[in-house]
């Protein structure tokens, strides 16, 4: 039972982070830039909507391999 909550609660995270840097991708790519990673914000929304899709079909389906 326990497990199933972290399970659930690390997903919404993983969803609800992924959707805020659609939202506003800015704080992120000036954080990579300061470390010499150049990377629009077109691709910090590419990468941020997989994470979104991942945490959706993790709290969608619950399966291992979603969760691996």
């Amino acid at each position: 039972m326990v497990t199933e909550g972290l399970y659930a609660a690390s997903a919404a995270l993983l969803l609800l982070a992924g959707a805020q840097k659609v939202a506003d991708p800015q704080p992120l790519v000036r954080a990579l830039t300061s470390m010499r990673i150049a990377l629009g914000s077109s691709w910090i929304r590419v990468g941020a909507l997989g994470e979104c899709l991942l945490g959706g079909a993790a709290l969608g389906s619950g399966s291992r391999v979603v969760a691996g």
